[in-house]
């Protein structure tokens, strides 16, 4: 089983976390979403657009039908400026997007993680909602990568 450091911050972003992942809970999963409407369903990465169009205060919606899974991380360093891949790739702290694949041949898989230690919101084909992580069931995962915002204190401005 896999082990993480879970490294605290302050209560508002926790907070802040928590209610922008919240507001997708209990969505389902669909294969081509719209962040539109919620309601129209999420898959992984949507989800995580999703959550963080709202904490970065961004409008204008992505086109999704041109992007591939693998092509998200790139995407969401040009969108959420300045968010980078971390060294400390056991630390996780509230509204770090995790990313993983079980193995290569594995599409791969994509969290954020929530305000409260080792909770983690997740978009499967369950829907959206909260959990452990799903990541750390697996002993040797083919990849684990962390990426994190270095202005997560302007989220709650």
């Amino acid at each position: 089983m896999m082990v993480i450091v879970w490294r605290n911050l302050s209560k508002d972003i926790c907070d802040i976390v928590n209610k922008y992942c919240s507001f997708w809970e209990g969505s389902r999963y669909v294969c081509e979403p719209s962040l539109n409407d919620p309601a129209s369903g999420v898959n992984c990465a949507t989800f995580v657009t999703g959550v963080f169009d709202k904490l970065y205060k961004i409008d204008n919606k992505p086109d999704f039908k041109q992007l591939k899974f693998s092509d998200y991380p790139k995407f969401w360093f040009k969108r959420y400026a300045p968010i980078s891949s971390t060294k400390d790739a056991v630390i996780v702290e509230p509204g770090d997007i995790v990313y993983y694949k079980i193995n290569k041949q594995h599409k791969g898989h994509v969290l954020i993680a929530g305000g409260m230690r080792n909770q983690f919101w997740e978009a499967t084909l369950t829907g959206v909602f909260y959990s452990r992580g799903s990541f750390m069931q697996h002993e040797n995962l083919a990849t684990f990568k962390i990426y994190r915002s270095k202005v997560k204190n302007q989220w709650i401005l």
